[in-house]
């Protein structure tokens, strides 16, 4: 049985929104001149919400869901110390002309809570107060963590466990934090919320996932206010950040038609990321960087994962390395499943949108980045095996299933390496490396 996480991870630098025009919408309400609301519905069913007045902004973020065309459901990351605004446990409803408390105010058009706005009105940074028409020099954040002591406790323990490992990894988990309580988990269709369990091993189970979910904070997207064009930040390894232009990309979703059935069928992470349901995820809607962002995390999720089983192993842990190897074992099998639908994505544009593709390899830093982060997850990969295979009583039942998962995904994409080998950059000198990755402390 699958858990699903619906992330609910903090959407900063991806505030503007004329970054998405295809799928964003903005509403308002100007309470009076010193107070206004706005909300942005973003790509991947994630939501921001806003208060300006003249000292501050004040920030919320989370999913939404719209059921039966109109029915609005806001679903926020925090349990306290938000707005009251909007109530999210109630259903609203939602039009093309406002956000409506009940039906009969729908069909009249009248007392909307609040009504839709050009996006090109408020397009500005996340921290831009649209009252004061200034810049805030702080941004108030209502995070979850602040109210729920066993999240808290559980955020200075991962952070601690991944000092030990990498102090940036460390670093992005103090800044872009999102553990139990941050993401709602699911089981088939039900809900299931955090026991605030802070025992050790029941915590070592999570810590990839949270490297992981965090990984997805710090990929963010940013404005470089001096080349004036959107970037894309990748972690592409312990200490090794990379900044990606962005470009305009394909929904990966379009690749479906030249994937192989039992493909679809067998590679158990293809309908949760690219599949004809996947429409909303981020590894769909922003194609090859989505991809990448997922990639991404995927890979430093294993690499702590197997970097904390090394250390637990060493000390005759056995609990808690057999913990860690399971860990490893959950998400090795992502780096063959997303070099599979990389080169899917590549071979499409190369055959159906040129444009894109030759966009895409044209983006040094993209392919640096790919490059980088591919020969990162394969020595991730290989020390896995070469664990598995040096210490056959490691191999229990559990990482035996999971060992035996891929099959699929290795005999397709040793099918179509060629056009991976091709994207991958050949001339990474260490000039080129130290110019375009930035080794220092993470941003």
């Amino acid at each position: 049985m699958k858990v699903v996480l619906i992330l609910l991870i903090p959407l900063f630098s991806i505030a503007q929104s004329s970054y998405y025009p295809e799928t964003q919408k903005v509403y308002t309400y100007h309470a009076n001149v010193n107070v206004t609301y706005i909300l942005k519905l973003l790509d991947s069913s994630y939501y921001e919400f806003f208060k300006c007045n003249k000292s501050k902004v004040e920030y919320d973020f989370g999913n939404y869901r719209i059921y039966d065309k109109d029915e609005f459901y806001l679903e926020s990351a925090y349990i306290k110390d938000r707005f009251n605004f909007l109530i999210y446990e109630d259903k609203l409803l939602i039009n093309e002309r406002g956000i409506y408390p009940s039906q009969l105010a729908k069909i009249r058009n009248k007392n909307e809570l609040m009504k839709i706005a050009a996006n090109s009105d408020y397009d500005k940074a996340y921290d831009f107060n649209y009252i004061t028409d200034t810049i805030c020099n702080e941004l108030s954040e209502f995070r979850l963590g602040r109210t729920n002591p066993s999240i808290n406790k559980a955020k200075e323990l991962f952070i601690k466990q991944a000092m030990e490992i990498s102090p940036d990894y460390a670093d992005i988990l103090k800044k872009y934090y999102c553990g139990p309580g941050y993401y709602t988990s699911y089981i088939g269709d039900q809900k299931i919320k955090w026991d605030n369990d802070l025992s050790e091993t029941s915590l070592n189970k999570l810590s990839g996932t949270v490297l992981h979910e965090s990984v997805h904070g710090f990929n963010r997207l940013e404005y470089d206010t001096v080349s004036r064009q959107w970037l894309h930040w990748f972690c592409i390894g312990p200490g090794k950040n990379i900044k990606v232009k962005y470009y305009k990309y394909y929904h990966s979703r379009h690749f479906y038609p030249i994937i192989p059935k039992i493909v679809k069928d067998s590679v158990f992470r293809y309908q949760t990321y690219v599949g004809i349901k996947a429409k909303t995820m981020g590894s769909n809607v922003r194609g090859i960087l989505g991809l990448m962002n997922e990639y991404t995390a995927y890979m430093n999720d294993a690499r702590i994962s197997l970097d904390l089983f090394n250390k637990a192993y060493k000390k005759n842990d056995t609990i808690n390395s057999k913990v860690f190897l399971h860990a490893v074992s959950d998400v090795y099998s992502a780096y063959y499943q997303f070099n599979l639908f990389i080169a899917y994505y590549l071979k499409y544009g190369k055959e159906k949108v040129k444009k894109s593709y030759e966009a895409a390899f044209e983006n040094k830093n993209l392919r640096i980045a790919y490059t980088v982060a591919t020969k990162e997850f394969k020595s991730i990969v290989d020390e896995f095996y070469a664990i598995i295979e040096a210490q056959p009583e490691l191999k229990d039942r559990y990482v035996a299933y999971r060992l035996s998962e891929i099959n699929v995904e290795k005999e397709y994409l040793e099918k179509e390496k060629s056009i991976l080998e091709e994207f991958k950059v050949t001339d990474l000198t260490p000039e080129i490396y130290v110019r375009n990755v930035d080794v220092a402390k993470s941003k």
